[in-house]
């Protein structure tokens, strides 16, 4: 993804790249953990509607 040459221009080239894995391992959870979410809200609403409108 076009590492060698930010690697060469900055001088800590082990704690760049490990900041930018733990980024997008972070997004990628955050996403994951919020998707989850809004779909388990989505569910509970939906059941919600479906009581109310049954009744």
């Amino acid at each position: 993804m076009g590492n060698t040459a930010p690697e060469r221009q900055s001088g800590k080239p082990i704690k760049a790249k490990n900041n930018t894995t733990f980024l997008y391992i972070g997004t990628f959870f955050f996403f994951a953990g919020s998707l989850s979410v809004g779909i388990l809200m989505v569910i509970f609403f939906l059941n919600a509607l479906g009581n109310v409108f049954q009744n």
